[in-house]
């Protein structure tokens, strides 16, 4: 075979720029679309998981609670007690290397509320009453005693709250925003909003939310009477 005839067969078989910058755009334009559809599926599948894991720590507490006539108020007695293994206190969501409900404590490292011996060795995903330190007698008259009530909640899914941030208010898990899912007595799981604080400060939102109001719809929760 002749040289010229070779060179023409080489230049056939390649792609020129053009083209080249053709297949780019469309393999550009297919990630644009198939990207955003796995990340949507990817979580949707965390969803999935952690009302999956809210559902079985929701048996596992009425076990609990029948083996010791007392509602457990966080993941530690579960897993303490091999209720459930460690796997399951764990959220997909939560990008916490140790966990919201850890994060939550260390979030009270500078009040009177901080309790150290609440932190787990474990990755625990999902707060409870013992985390954000409610008390037994506000637990009983306020969310077990409501319709609405639970004792778990998965915070992951929620942002600082803009409003409060633009008006100087520290930003922190209980001045969040967003949805986020609560475990209620009966094992069912409920989706909820962060709502605002209670009452406001010379016309802006307030500064305070009380930790209850993540466990219960009572109105008693929000200082209404």
């Amino acid at each position: 075979m002749c040289p010229g005839r070779l060179m023409k067969l080489s230049r056939r078989a390649g792609l020129t720029l053009a083209e080249t910058l053709a297949v780019l755009a469309i393999i550009l334009i297919i990630a644009g679309i198939a990207i955003p559809v796995f990340l949507n599926t990817r979580s949707r599948g965390y969803e999935a998981r952690d009302i999956s894991n809210l559902k079985q720590l929701g048996t596992a507490g009425v076990l609990y609670y029948e083996s010791s006539g007392a509602y457990p108020d966080s993941t530690a007695p579960l897993v303490t007690l091999k209720y459930v293994p460690i796997e399951l206190a764990a959220s997909g969501h939560d990008p916490n290397a140790e966990g919201m409900a850890n994060i939550v404590v260390k979030d009270s490292v500078t009040t009177p509320f901080y309790r150290p011996e609440n932190l787990t060795p474990y990755k625990s995903s999902y707060p409870g009453l013992r985390e954000f330190c409610i008390s037994d007698i506000w637990a009983d008259e306020v969310i077990r005693s409501s319709q609405g009530g639970g004792w778990l909640v998965e915070l992951s899914t929620g942002r600082d709250d803009k409003v409060l941030a633009a008006n100087g208010f520290r930003t922190g898990i209980l001045n969040r925003a967003g949805k986020y899912k609560r475990l209620l007595y009966d094992t069912s799981v409920v989706l909820r909003d962060f709502k605002d604080g209670i009452g406001s400060n010379g016309g802006k939102p307030a500064a305070y939310r009380s930790a209850a109001q993540l466990f219960t719809d009572d109105p008693k929760a929000y200082g209404v009477k």
